[in-house]
């Protein structure tokens, strides 16, 4: 599925997209991404999972939907 697609669902402004690539996958615990995946950094309980979008990229991450607006993201990731 195409990122445009997910995210045309969702109420937040797509902050940065340098293009519309096939995500492959979606995650919200970064230990789990594979490459293609979307990952999704929430804060939880006890975690901030906006601390994890280094490893989530790392991992293969080709988008990033995050609560925060000044979430990093690289220039290459949507």
């Amino acid at each position: 599925m195409r990122l445009s697609t997910l995210v045309s669902a969702l109420p937040a402004v797509l902050q940065r997209s340098p293009g519309d690539p096939d995500i492959l996958g979606i995650e919200h615990d970064s230990r789990c991404v594979m490459p293609g995946a979307l990952f999704v950094a929430r804060r939880g309980g006890n975690t901030d999972g906006h601390r994890f979008i280094p490893n989530a990229i790392k991992r293969g991450a080709v988008a990033i939907v995050g609560e925060d607006s000044r979430t990093p993201t690289p220039p290459h990731l949507a």
